[in-house]
């Protein structure tokens, strides 16, 4: 069952990617709320978790809101293993500050599929990316001069594999060859192919048209060739991507 506020944030979203998207926000917000609730709560680390559940190959006991080893797979199934551990590593280790980061992020990620659908997050968030790599970012989640800013450096030997591995557990998982197609597409930097493998989806049924001028933009840049080095790979996804406007918000609200 989707909230209904989950459902009205990705109303006019392409109709090929609503579900996706009410999931994530939902799956989003009801982890955070999971974590929080579990914070003053003694419980078992998810490797004492994962060793039992080898042992014993029984369905756990505790309730499933409840388990830390499933918030921590839905939490890298969200954000992948690197951005998600300031989330999965804080709770275990009860530190607040490294938590409520991972939250921020999270915040940052739902806008972003807000914005854009989680199809198109993956490839929004390389090119932002590379963006903060060419301006030489300053390591930490947020510019503190610029609270509409958040850098991703500290994850710069993760992004691609953190969001390969969104794109395999959220994005058109029912279609295996294109699913594993846009994951490789992620992982090796062709925003061209992502960008074409996608746009299909984002045609009005009636004529044909993309739904905004963001996809549009999408659609001519993806004709660059794909020879480029990372730093330069923005230009498949144009501004589209690059500049979308990050707006804060609690996604615990």
């Amino acid at each position: 069952m989707i909230d209904e506020h989950d459902a009205s944030d990705v109303e006019e979203h392409a109709a090929a990617t609503k579900a996706m998207d009410r999931r994530y926000l939902y799956d989003a917000r009801k982890v955070v709320e999971a974590y929080r609730a579990l914070w003053n709560k003694q419980t078992r680390s998810t490797r004492m978790l994962s060793g039992m559940l080898e042992e014993t190959n029984a369905v756990p006991s505790v309730p499933l809101w409840e388990n830390p080893l499933y918030l921590e797979d839905l939490t890298v199934s969200l954000m992948g293993a690197a951005m998600g551990s300031k989330i999965t590593m804080g709770f275990e280790r009860r530190n607040r500050e490294e938590f409520e980061e991972g939250v921020r992020l999270l915040g940052y990620l739902c806008d972003d599929v807000r914005d854009l659908t989680v199809a198109l997050l993956p490839m929004q968030v390389v090119v932002r990316f590379e963006h903060e790599i060419e301006d030489g970012g300053n390591f930490g989640l947020c510019d503190d001069d610029d609270p509409d800013f958040w850098n991703l450096s500290q994850f710069q030997e993760n992004v691609f594999s953190d969001m390969a591995s969104v794109v395999l557990q959220r994005v058109f998982v029912d279609d295996d060859d294109l699913n594993s197609e846009l994951a490789m597409a992620v992982l090796n930097d062709h925003p061209g192919t992502y960008a074409r493998l996608i746009m299909p989806y984002f045609e009005d049924e009636d004529d044909g048209d993309v739904d905004s001028a963001e996809l549009a933009e999408i659609v001519a840049s993806a004709k660059e060739p794909e020879t480029a080095p990372h730093s330069e790979s923005e230009h498949a996804l144009g501004e589209a991507a690059g500049d979308a406007e990050i707006i804060d918000v609690d996604v615990v609200a």
